[in-house]
């Protein structure tokens, strides 16, 4: 039988994997905030602002600039 454990602490297998779940999705969203804080407007060279809101477990992220300032951040997000 295979036994489970994180962080030296024993635990059953859905609680082990919706962990490893919660912190990939913990570093992927810091990833994606990271990039898009660095986000200068090409326009002016200025930071653009951006906003997250976390509802629900979900987060989204709004960015305030120039339609280019858009488009970069849309490109970092995989969106077109």
């Amino acid at each position: 039988m295979l036994e489970f454990r994180r962080n030296g602490r024993k635990m059953s297998s859905q609680q082990f994997f919706d962990g490893i779940k919660k912190d990939m999705l913990a570093k992927a969203e810091g990833e994606v905030e990271r990039r898009l804080q660095s986000l200068r407007d090409p326009e002016t060279g200025l930071p653009v602002k951006v906003t997250k809101l976390v509802r629900n477990g979900k987060a989204t992220w709004n960015v305030e600039g120039s339609p280019k300032a858009i488009a970069a951040a849309k490109k970092i997000m995989g969106a077109s």
